[in-house]
């Protein structure tokens, strides 16, 4: 198989007018520096050969990163073009933002996983390929070297589940084991209803023991027997007539029992308030609180009659009228008048006037303020005296509410007590004697409602004992019949059953062991695989891209565990073996990840014929790039090839240019750089190179 043309427009970085690739080269070599689209197209060849792309397998909008940003409201659109010598083929797919990414692969089911795993290297594979653990290697070289019949057929087996765990073994083997159980079931109730129909057989002593109940009610409720109830029929009679009686009987238990407790309660309740109200007589007549606060109260007015009339003499009335005060001051502007040398209130000369005038005012201040102290005492305990008989008299109107409350409800009390004691013929004593009267009559009407329930209950049980022995004989008698007629059907069922189950044994373990062959295949395949080519190209490639390493590797262990195949590989010294990813560096590791997908490609015999590189040599120094040139040309010259290889390197794309320049027949070279525009990426031709006989050197100096 050969790709021959690739277009993208809008695809990507890829501006909306067509972008062209010409592919139908021996080699094709894309140089540009990171972020220019070189990755682009190799999602293009990824999305046109297998329908689909690993690298955003988990993006929820694949077409939101496959429409170009800068013109998102126009559609993208990729055709790729292959061929081989019968002829050629080609896809072309428009994706749109909003819609689901479909896209019909050039590859057919058996193609996608070789071209996965020995067609195409992309950059985030050449790491993880060698990390990835043994499950994950064994399932690659599971889907290239076992053919697609026996995988199908082993898968089919494995989905088919025919096991002994199987939902249709497991159900015929309990459909046969809930029909042995069944059986066993319906023995153990014939059983159960042959000894029941014994037992029920001897009614002759159930129907001894209901006559005997009968008898022994009828005495108890002096009622006159009704007959010897010889049979069961008697005896039923005898007991309907009994549950009369009782129902009777046992309606007026319980109304006097209701009665005697209503009358009981309210008699407790009068005689608690009785109690009270004799406790509050007693309290009041003892304390005499009212006549107390009366004799406070006189005493306190005649208290306020005395100060009233101290406060009326006539010192204190000046005193309240302030007279003194006008005194005080005439006198002190009589100091003016001092030069007639007389006093205006003695009306007599004195030889120092001014002097006499000054001890008058002195003396008149001082009786002021001596008759003043004593009003305002006075007002102050008359005060007091006044708040004092208020308080009082509050007392005494709140001792004769209280007197009133209490005559009231001693007198409610005595009309309760009236209506309680007139319901009776003889009218009782005393509330104690009601109380203690009315408890004997509910205790004894309590005791005969429980002798006439337990009668009732007796007689209950003895004909449900008559009606459920009849009964229950014919309907044991109907169910044994049916048992018997369900087992008979049931054995017969049981042999088709332990038949049917006995096949399908025989089918599961007829599958279980095409089942185990075909695995024992597998893996023999996969060893043969694995051990045997890939092994040896494993550590060739390996030797000879890192130049003769101080440690090798190789392929250790090939094998199907668990239904699951594995492949393990690991760095050797000698005979010894290591886990490579301790032992070799990050560069070492890519040439180990490149030798081994490369020893995948070269060993797989339905190979495709090309190989698409997607910057493959990240980390090689120039030794390791130099050996790398030297595979790929051997793998264009010998094996016949086609090759596309992106690089971000300008030295390494020269290099290449000059390592895979055509050296023989019909080959030819293309490269191209990548450059991002205004518009986007730019493809520009960089050489196109064919195989000149006369221009070029011979084959053996190449």
């Amino acid at each position: 198989m050969r790709l021959r043309n690739l277009e993208l427009s809008n695809f990507r970085g890829f501006p909306a007018a067509n972008a062209t690739i010409d592919l139908d080269h021996d080699a094709v070599l894309l140089y540009g520096r990171n972020g220019v689209g070189k990755t682009a197209i190799f999602d293009a060849f990824e999305l046109a050969l297998t329908g689909s792309l690993r690298r955003v397998a988990s993006v929820p909008d694949i077409a939101s990163v496959l429409v170009n940003a800068r013109h998102d409201s126009e559609p993208a659109t990729l055709r790729l073009e292959i061929g081989d010598q019968t002829g050629h083929s080609e896809t072309k797919s428009t994706i749109r933002l909003g819609q689901t990414l479909s896209v019909k692969p050039l590859l057919g089911l058996s193609e996608i996983p070789t071209f996965l795993h020995t067609a195409y290297l992309q950059q985030s594979d050449i790491r993880r390929l060698i990390s990835a653990d043994s499950a994950t290697l064994g399932e690659v070289v599971r889907s290239l070297a076992v053919s697609g019949e026996i995988e199908r057929l082993d898968r089919a087996l494995a989905e088919a589940n025919l096991t002994r765990l199987n939902p249709v073994y497991r159900g015929v083997a309990k459909a046969f084991e809930d029909k042995q159980a069944t059986a066993e079931q319906l023995k153990r109730q014939i059983e159960a209803d042959e000894r029941a129909i014994s037992d029920i057989e001897g009614v002759e002593a159930t129907l001894s023991r209901a006559a005997e109940t009968v008898h022994n009610v009828e005495t108890s409720l002096d009622v006159t027997p009704s007959g010897a109830h010889a049979n069961a029929e008697e005896i039923l009679k005898a007991i309907t007539a009994l549950d009369g009686i009782l129902q009777s009987r046992l309606t007026e238990a319980i109304s006097r029992r209701s009665q005697s407790e209503s009358r009981l309660k309210r008699a407790e309740q009068l005689l608690q308030q009785q109690r009270a109200l004799e406790i509050e007589q007693a309290q009041a007549v003892g304390s005499g609180r009212a006549d107390q606060s009366r004799r406070e109260v006189s005493a306190v007015e005649q208290e306020i009659q005395g100060y009233l009339t101290e406060m009326a003499q006539p010192a204190f009335a000046a005193t309240s009228k302030q007279q003194q005060s006008r005194m005080i001051a005439l006198l002190e502007a009589a100091r003016a008048f001092s030069a007639a040398g007389a006093c205006p209130i003695c009306d007599r000369p004195f030889p120092d006037l001014v002097s006499h005038i000054d001890a008058k005012v002195a003396q008149l201040q001082r009786e002021q303020s001596r008759l003043q102290s004593e009003y305002f005492q006075l007002q102050r305990r008359l005060t007091a005296a006044e708040e004092k008989s208020q308080q009082l008299k509050s007392a005494v109107e709140k001792s004769e509410r209280a007197s009133k409350d209490l005559a009231a409800r001693v007198l409610n009390h005595e009309r309760q007590w009236h209506e309680l004691s007139s319901a009776y013929p003889e009218r009782p004593k005393s509330i104690s004697e009601i109380a203690y009267m009315e408890k004997s009559l509910f205790e004894t009407a309590v005791e005969d409602t429980a002798v006439m329930s337990s009668f009732a209950t007796q007689l209950s049980v003895a004909r449900s004992e008559i009606s459920s022995a009849s009964i229950r004989s014919a309907q044991i008698k109907k169910n044994l019949a049916n048992s018997r007629d369900k087992l008979r059907s049931i054995l017969s069922d049981l042999d088709s059953a332990k038949k049917s189950r006995q096949m399908l044994e025989e089918y599961v373990n007829t599958a279980q062991d095409v089942r185990k062959r075909t695995s024992e295949g597998i893996e023999k395949i996969l060893q043969s695989f694995a051990m045997g080519p890939t092994r040896e190209n494993f550590e060739d490639l390996f030797s000879r891209l890192a130049r003769e390493p101080h440690f090798k590797v190789t392929i250790s262990q090939a094998r199907v565990l668990r239904r699951k195949p594995e492949v393990h590989w690991c760095a050797t010294y000698g005979t010894k073996q290591y886990p490579g990813e301790a032992i070799f560096s990050q560069g070492e590791l890519n040439c180990c990840a490149m030798a081994f997908f490369l020893a995948l490609a070269t060993t797989n015999p339905q190979s495709l014929g090309f190989l698409l590189l997607d910057d493959p040599v990240q980390n090689m120094d120039e030794m390791h790039i130099e050996e790398f040139g030297s595979i790929l040309k051997f793998i264009k010259d010998q094996l016949g090839w086609q090759l596309i290889v992106a690089l971000h390197d300008e030295s390494i794309y020269q290099y290449l240019k000059r390592q895979l320049y055509p050296c023989q027949g019909r080959q030819s070279l293309a490269a191209y750089t990548l450059e991002m525009g205004d518009s986007g990426t730019e493809i520009n031709q960089d050489v196109v190179a064919h195989f000149d006989r006369h221009a070029f050197l011979p084959s053996e100096v190449a």
